[in-house]
């Protein structure tokens, strides 16, 4: 602080005193003309009968329009033929100077009281060195000066009149209270150590006055006065504070504090106790949130928004490192007072005030992001460094926000907590997203991981068929969304039948799980096989996992009705897989009902088949599939296990032309697969064409 510096300042001066009459004798400056009166007037005695020691009495007042503050000593001059007489000597301090000094008393010992026949020398200014530290008052002197702040400032809008005491330093005193003081209330601040009557004038009050304690008549002088020994009752916090830093000056920061706090107030003593809480609150406020709101309310209450703009900026600056434990009055506070802040302070407390704000009321945050300067600076760090989860917290109280949360944060439409928020608008989400690739995926999941099955077809419109079944095989791997879920989502994937045989025919593993739900929701025919191999044998040669019990029957029938169809370009292989199981259950009348409405109309008819001859159709109806199409010939001999029904399948094609000219086929390339699994059958059928 300025006051704190140590330096010599330069001090003018006068002498007053009798000759032929009171009058200036000595100066060393020029004042105007109205300031040269008030120092004649001031200079005189203090009141017909004033009672002077031998050290005489302090007077304090501005000379406003010189700029300077008038402090003076009065001395009885019994040497003067004239009674009554006295001598001045005053001290003029520049306003700018009277501001810098620590300690007032300093001034003190400057005086000098003349000596006929001559006055010594007052033509010159004078030199006083700056104190780094003020004098500290005890015992009588700090309890006497406690009742004069309580008058002071408990009353600041009354005159101020007190008693001396035989055993206090008055002037020590009055001068210990004056340096406590603020610039701006130093240089206006009116009073004497020793008056007969009250020295006050229109437009000239002054704020302190004391008299002799014999003089019992003086009280009746000074009309509407208040007596600083008569006050009593409950003090307020704030003498503690101002006591304290009497016995400790500056120890504590009161002074400093003060001293940048009151540059911008104008209505002098009344702001000294609270500014006195004030300062106590911030000595409080780091271990305490109601400390830090309390200075905030003594602001807001005790003065003007456009006043003590210092003390907001300390107590600002101070709650932004300590912001995290505020609620929202006093982070609106800080917000508009924000910019009296220095940006190193800013950028330390940018986190903890954005926490808090982003914990109250998230959307205030994102609004300071459009700004400028400090609360910019605010904004964006917080908003780079939440975590996703403190994010997703504040969006669920203000949804709205989101898709400006993902302008900055991309990552968060990864989590599944981000896409459970109600009420978001998804349109303005989906707008913000620019996701691909595996980044795609991973959104995709934690939509699908969040239960948003309304989302499948935005999914699908923004990122296409297969990166939604590739995501869909990745949960079905993971266990973490139900069944029933994905196979919503399989279901509006499954639209784009390109996508789905570019999965199956990939040669990834694939779960078998997730062949029997794409089977459920794709009709048999759906998927194409334009070149190689059906993408649904590709599928079931590199499935993985174990095929649910309960599909089983229904997955085999399915790729049966494929084989039966005309998409497949390796139906023999789909009916090896799904002839025979699906057989067996017919004959123990097993087959779901919804599989055989999609087999049935795959199936010849005969007028000699019962409705209920179900497996003669079947066995008709892979004949006729590899008698038909030159199937070949090794699959036909290993499409059932059992050797009884592979003999039905050998009756049945020897009932037509076309059948016994397959097994003729069959039988010419039976020396090829004489290392076949069931390569014995080519001999079966050899030698049931020989009975034919």
């Amino acid at each position: 602080m300025a006051h704190a510096v140590r330096e010599r300042l330069k001090v003018h001066q006068t002498l007053h005193g009798y000759a032929e009459g009171h009058r200036l004798l000595a100066d060393s400056a020029s004042l105007s003309a109205k300031d040269m009166r008030t120092l004649l007037t001031m200079s005189d005695i203090s009141g017909p009968g004033a009672r002077i020691d031998q050290s005489g009495y302090l007077t304090g007042y501005p000379l406003a329009e010189s700029g300077v503050y008038a402090l003076a000593r009065t001395w009885a001059a019994p040497e003067m033929p004239r009674p009554g007489c006295v001598w001045t000597h005053t001290l003029l301090i520049d306003f700018a100077d009277l501001a810098t000094l620590a300690s007032l008393g300093e001034l003190d010992v400057l005086f000098r009281r003349p000596e006929l026949p001559g006055y010594g020398n007052y033509t010159k200014p004078l030199s006083v060195e700056n104190a780094q530290v003020a004098r500290a008052l005890t015992g009588n002197e700090l309890k006497w000066s406690r009742k004069l702040l309580s008058a002071l400032y408990g009353k600041p809008r009354e005159r101020v009149i007190a008693a001396r005491l035989e055993d206090v330093d008055a002037d020590a005193s009055v001068l210990a209270v004056w340096s406590q003081q603020w610039p701006r209330l130093r240089r206006g601040f009116r009073f004497c150590t020793m008056v007969a009557a009250d020295r006050s004038s229109e437009g000239n009050v002054f704020d302190l006055q004391l008299f002799h304690p014999t003089d019992r008549g003086s009280k009746t002088r000074f009309q509407k006065a208040v007596d600083a020994n008569s006050v009593t009752g409950v003090e307020p916090v704030w003498i503690e504070e101002a006591t304290s830093d009497l016995a400790n000056p500056d120890v504590f920061g009161l002074r400093s504090f003060l001293h940048a706090a009151g540059s911008d107030i104008d209505f002098g003593r009344a702001a000294f106790g609270s500014l006195c809480r004030v300062h106590r609150c911030l000595k409080e406020a780091p271990g305490s949130a109601n400390a830090f709101r309390t200075s905030i309310d003594i602001l807001t209450a005790d003065f003007s928004p456009n006043q003590a703009r210092a003390a907001r900026m300390t107590v600002t600056k101070l709650a932004v490192l300590h912001a995290e434990a505020l609620d929202e009055v006093a982070i609106d506070f800080i917000l508009r007072h924000l910019g009296l802040v220095d940006m190193d302070t800013v950028r330390s407390g940018a986190l903890r005030l954005g926490r808090a704000i982003w914990k109250n009321t998230p959307d205030q945050l994102v609004a300071l992001r459009k700004m400028d300067g400090s609360s910019q600076i605010v904004a964006e760090n917080t908003l780079a460094a939440l975590s996703l989860q403190e994010i997703i917290e504040g969006l669920e109280r203000a949804p709205a926000l989101a898709p400006m949360l993902l302008q900055c944060r991309q990552e968060l439409a990864c989590e599944v907590g981000f896409w459970a928020i109600p009420g978001l608008d998804i349109a303005k989400v989906f707008a913000e997203l620019r996701s691909d690739g595996e980044k795609a995926r991973q959104v995709i999941g934690a939509i699908m991981v969040a239960g948003r099955v309304d989302l499948a077809g935005c999914c699908l419109s923004r990122w296409g068929a297969r990166s939604m079944l590739e995501v869909c095989i990745e949960q079905v791997v993971s266990g973490a969304v139900p069944s029933v879920t994905l196979t919503a989502w399989i279901m509006d994937a499954a639209w784009d039948s390109m996508a789905v045989a570019e999965i199956l025919s990939s040669g990834r593993p694939l779960p078998w799980e997730v062949l029997v739900m794409l089977a459920r929701v794709i009709e048999a025919d759906t998927v194409p096989n334009e070149i190689g191999d059906d993408p649904w044998v590709v599928a079931i040669h590199n499935a993985t996992g174990q095929m649910p019990g309960d599909a089983q029957t229904f997955f085999c029938a399915y790729l049966l009705c494929r084989a039966l169809g005309n998409r497949s370009r390796t139906p023999g292989e789909l009916a090896r897989f799904g002839f025979e199981p699906t057989y067996r259950a017919v004959e123990c009348n097993l087959l779901p009902d919804d599989s055989w409405r999609a087999l049935e109309p795959r199936l010849p008819w005969s007028m000699f088949w019962f409705e209920r001859d179900r497996c003669p159709r079947l066995r008709a109806a892979v004949v006729d599939l590899f008698t038909d199409r030159y199937l070949a010939p090794e699959i036909f001999v290993g499409l059932v296990e059992g050797d009884e029904l592979f003999l039905q399948l050998l009756e049945m094609a020897g009932q037509s032309w076309r059948g016994r000219k397959y097994l003729e086929m069959v039988c010419s390339v039976a020396k090829d697969h004489s290392d076949h699994p069931f390569g014995y059958r080519f001999n079966k059928v050899k030698r049931f064409l020989d009975k034919r």
